[in-house]
């Protein structure tokens, strides 16, 4: 009797043991994810804008899964590749499922967002987004594209303040050579001006002193 028993305790424990670590991966993996990089993300609502948690979100074409959060939230990578991909739901009260057409080939990610009536047992997706490396890629060489532009317009803009400096400056030079040139015009014609009155003045001294000898020589024939 005591044989028969251990022989029941061994041939359970191992399978004890196998239900525990099952528990125990559902528990805490919360789904299963590939690894092909198409990334799965988005929000399941019910009908009256309230997050459903717990529940299973899967692609049909490879289930790749994962479970949703407090916030309804879901996110996985898939290896499922196509134009066209199936959304499995399983919630605690009923199952759902929703097509996805029109995938890009270059898709990388896929936002989805789903709305359950859990009355009528329809499911709505309430936004479909895709993101494109491509797009992601266009987007980086336009950046890198703008930000060399930037560059360029800065070498410019400083190519052009340095000339225009450099133009102001030989502006200023020339003008202070016009400056100087004109100061020394001015002082030229000044000095001439000045030449010419003192001419003038002995000019004039010169005349007086001429007629001041006329009237003398006059008196002194009117004495004789």
């Amino acid at each position: 009797m005591k044989q028969k028993t251990a022989n029941f305790l061994l041939r359970k424990v191992p399978l004890a043991l196998i239900l525990f670590s099952l528990l125990l991966i559902c528990g805490c993996g919360g789904g299963s994810s590939g690894t092909g990089g198409l990334k799965h993300e988005g929000i399941l609502l019910s009908l009256t804008g309230e997050p459903i948690s717990g529940a299973l979100v899967s692609i049909a074409e490879s289930g790749d899964s994962a479970y949703t959060d407090n916030d309804g939230f879901y996110s996985f990578e898939s290896n499922a590749h196509g134009d066209t991909l199936t959304y499995l739901f399983d919630t605690p009260s009923s199952s759902y499922s929703s097509t996805v057409t029109n995938i890009q080939p270059t898709t990388s990610r896929i936002i989805a967002d789903f709305q359950i009536d859990e009355d009528s047992s329809d499911i709505r997706q309430t936004r479909i987004e895709e993101d494109d490396d491509n797009d992601d890629n266009n987007n980086e060489d336009k950046n890198n594209s703008d930000d060399e532009k930037i560059d360029e317009n800065e070498s410019e803009d400083e190519s052009s303040d340095d000339h225009l400096e450099d133009r102001n400056e030989t502006e200023d030079d020339e003008n202070d050579g016009v400056n100087e040139d004109e100061n020394k015009i001015n002082e030229q014609e000044t000095d001439k001006i000045s030449d010419d009155k003192q001419e003038q003045e002995l000019e004039d001294a010169h005349e007086e002193d001429k007629n001041e000898d006329e009237r003398e020589d006059k008196l002194t024939d009117e004495d004789r």
